[in-house]
């Protein structure tokens, strides 16, 4: 019987030089984290955060761990959908799960979203996969730069989705007398970058040849190249090819079944986050409506699309913060509200993180290939 083509990948390059460049990022990151963890924790007094932690009701976190179960599961099973198009036949949901729990654990840990090529590592075949074993689409095989390609449009349908969240939530709320002024031009800002990226999506998959040229043409690699040659001209034959294989994974979007069937996932998917964050409310005696809950959710979300720190900190809690402000008074926020932002990060760190390391242990993802990824993805 042939052997799983995930365990034939070779082993990690050198780490000569990946030290010095993960230092500088995790510098970077670490720099921007603490800068944002101090203006959200900035004029707050500890002994508030304590005395809401001290009468929080903590029965309401069974039921917001069950939020996050869900969350993981439809995480993993809507990507089955992007998945499909491009490959002979679509992955099993526990190999998904275990993936997806090693990649985003890996996200969260590593600065800067280092971690945001593991997935499409670990689901890719290996260069020197038997054509028999071939897992992409025609026996070919599926390159990570395909999957990656899935996981562009995973993250331009999440933003767009999150956007939509945000203006509809916004929407309702932007009538009360201590809605912030920052609300509606936030959510106007959002909605267009991210859906400026889907039409951008749509065009790559509509005329691939020239949304490729078009890029390399805008990051001025094309004429870099034709004037210098030599390291421009590698570097944009790099980047070519690397865009060639995205917009080969964006298959997806041609397929209107899958693309439906993610659609819907997506929805359920961020149903359940929202509904996570309105559920833990509840252990810190906040008054908060359920579509505040879903603006809260919203804000941290685009919060940490954003180059962050490992662990999401201050990300997380400042753009908490600003989702608070929303529907809540400042001195709720100063006690009971951000001592409910602190548990959901913390919750969602142990969590997230706990069931990637977990996930190791299984066969479809070692700790090589994830160290490997991580090293190509800081190159």
């Amino acid at each position: 019987m042939a052997q799983p083509s995930q365990t034939s990948h070779p082993p990690a390059p050198p780490l000569r030089g990946f030290w010095a460049r993960f230092g500088l990022r995790f510098g970077i990151s670490l720099a921007i984290g603490l800068g944002l963890f101090f203006l959200a924790f900035r004029g707050l007094r500890p002994d508030r955060l304590a005395h809401a932690f001290a009468n929080a009701s903590y029965l309401w976190i069974l039921p917001y761990v069950l939020t996050l179960a869900g969350v993981q599961l439809f995480r993993a099973w809507r990507w089955r959908f992007l998945l499909a198009p491009v490959t002979s036949s679509p992955p099993g949901l526990w190999r998904l799960l275990v993936i997806s729990s090693v990649g985003f654990a890996a996200i969260i840990l590593l600065p800067l979203r280092l971690g945001e090529l593991v997935r499409p590592y670990l689901i890719a075949d290996p260069r020197d996969v038997r054509p028999e074993d071939a897992t992409g689409a025609d026996n070919k095989r599926l390159r990570v730069s395909a999957a990656l390609g899935t996981i562009a449009v995973e993250r331009v349908m999440d933003g767009l989705m999150v956007s939509l969240f945000l203006f509809g939530s916004f929407l309702f709320l932007a009538g009360r007398a201590q809605s912030p002024a920052w609300m509606m031009p936030t959510a106007y800002t959002a909605l267009a970058v991210f859906g400026g990226a889907t039409l951008f999506l749509a065009a790559g998959l509509w005329r691939p040849r020239f949304a490729v040229g078009a890029a390399l043409w805008l990051v001025l690699l094309t004429p870099l190249a034709r004037r210098f040659g030599g390291r421009f001209e590698r570097f944009r034959a790099r980047l070519e090819d690397l865009l060639g294989g995205l917009i080969s994974g964006l298959a997806a979007l041609s397929h209107a079944g899958s693309l439906l069937r993610f659609v819907l996932a997506s929805l359920v998917y961020w149903l359940l986050n929202g509904l996570g964050f309105y559920v833990l409310a509840r252990a810190f005696h906040l008054d908060l409506a359920l579509v505040s809950a879903y603006a809260i959710c919203g804000m941290v979300a685009i919060g940490i699309i954003l180059p962050a720190g490992p662990g999401l900190v201050g990300n997380f809690h400042e753009f908490g913060k600003f989702g608070l402000q929303i529907s809540l008074p400042a001195a709720v926020i100063a006690g009971e509200g951000m001592a409910f932002i602190t548990a959901v990060h913390g919750l969602q760190f142990a969590w997230y993180v706990g069931v990637g390391l977990l996930a190791l242990r299984s066969r479809h993802a070692r700790f090589s290939q994830v160290l490997r990824a991580t090293v190509q993805r800081s190159e």
